[in-house]
C-alpha cells in the first residue's frame, strides 16, 4: 500500500504548521493575575500622590497666618516630593505592563489651617500603609527591584507624618 504522505524535496519549501495546546501552568496563571493586582493597587496609589499633589497646593495657597509659615515652607517640600512619587508609581506600573491612571480622586477643600494640616495628615498615613504593603506585595511577587523602586516612597512618607504630626503637636 503506498503512502499518501508527500515530503517536499526543496529545503527551501515550507514546512507544515502544527498548533499548540500548551496551557499555561497554574503557577504562571497565579503569578500574572497577582501582579496584575500589583499595577492595580500601584495606579491605586498613583492617584492618590496626584490627589495629594492638587490638595497640597491648594492648602499652601490658602492657609493663612505668620503661625503657619514654616509648616507652608514644609508643604512646598512635600508637594514636590509627591510629584516625585507619582512619577515613580508611573515608572514602575509601565514596567510591569500597566498603563498608568490619570484619575485624580476629588479633594475635599478645607479652608480651616489644623483640620487643612489633619486632612493631610491622614492622606499620608493612608499612604504609609499603602506604601508598606506594595513593598511587601512586590517582594512576595519576586520582585525586587520594585520593592527597592518602593522603598525611597516609603521612607519620604514617613518623614511627611512625622512632620505634619509635629505640626499639629502630636
Amino acid at each position: 500500500m503506498a503512502s499518501h504522505l508527500v515530503v517536499p524535496t526543496d529545503p527551501r519549501a515550507p514546512r507544515p504548521t502544527y498548533p499548540t495546546c500548551r496551557a499555561a501552568h497554574p503557577l504562571q496563571t497565579m503569578r500574572a493575575m497577582q501582579r496584575e493586582e500589583l499595577v492595580r493597587r500601584l495606579n491605586e496609589d498613583l492617584q492618590l500622590e496626584l490627589r495629594s499633589v492638587v490638595q497640597y497646593v491648594h492648602h499652601i495657597s490658602t492657609i493663612k497666618g505668620s503661625e503657619y509659615q514654616q509648616t507652608l515652607v514644609e508643604l512646598s517640600k512635600h508637594v514636590h516630593q509627591e510629584l516625585d512619587h507619582a512619577l515613580a508609581l508611573a515608572a514602575q506600573i509601565d514596567f510591569l505592563g500597566g498603563e498608568p491612571s490619570t484619575r485624580v480622586p476629588e479633594v475635599e477643600t478645607q479652608d480651616e489651617p489644623n483640620l487643612a494640616l489633619t486632612q493631610d495628615l491622614a492622606l499620608e498615613e493612608a499612604q504609609l500603609d499603602r506604601y508598606r504593603e506594595r513593598v511587601d506585595e512586590a517582594r512576595k511577587l519576586d520582585l525586587p527591584d520594585v520593592a527597592l523602586a518602593l522603598a525611597p516612597l516609603l521612607k519620604q512618607t514617613q518623614d511627611h507624618v512625622m512632620e505634619l504630626r509635629t505640626a499639629l503637636g502630636r
